[in-house]
């Protein structure tokens, strides 16, 4: 019978432990790729860290490794198809309000100001508007959907470093 943990160093949830360290440490330099996952079971091996079952199970352990990093780049891709696809219907639908909004404005100013000053001026403002609402929802889907930063969603979205300030208080 063998003893999950007696508080002795290399009691199997303490080789589990060292285990998940050596995983993130190799997954940080390498990636998750094949290269990493033999990293883990040379240094396991050569560590005695699980050993007896990384030396019965070798090929197991690499094979359930690699479907899981499979499983999660396919997850992560799939995240970040959803999160553009949302953002580029969102900018869409903040184009369309911002026209609606725009035209609605200029009608109003172009009776006071002048019908064909008016028009223009509020095209003009709710088109900028809607853009800046449609970036700003896209920022915010793509934070929502895919767990990236706000400096990478700007990237993402090709914003320019001088517009950056701009929509992150629009985003407060």
């Amino acid at each position: 019978m063998r003893i999950l943990r007696d508080g002795r160093k290399g009691d199997i949830l303490s080789q589990y432990v060292a285990f998940t360290r050596v995983c993130k440490e190799q997954v940080a330099l390498h990636g998750r790729t094949q290269k990493a996952v033999e990293e883990i079971v040379r240094i396991c091996r050569t560590t005695d860290v699980l050993a007896e079952y990384m030396k019965s199970r070798e090929k197991e352990v690499k094979d359930i490794m690699f479907t899981l990093y499979d499983e999660e780049e396919i997850l992560r891709r799939h995240d970040i198809t959803v999160a553009t696809a949302a953002a580029k219907e969102a900018e869409q639908r903040g184009i369309s309000i911002g026209f609606s909004q725009g035209m609605s404005q200029g009608i109003s100013q172009g009776i006071s100001q002048g019908i064909s000053q008016g028009i223009s001026q509020g095209i003009s403002q709710g088109i900028s508007q809607g853009i800046s609402q449609g970036i700003v929802t896209s920022l915010r889907n793509l934070i929502a959907n895919s767990g990236m930063t706000q400096a990478q969603a700007m990237d993402m979205l090709g914003i320019e470093q001088g517009e950056r300030d701009k929509y992150a208080a629009m985003m407060a």
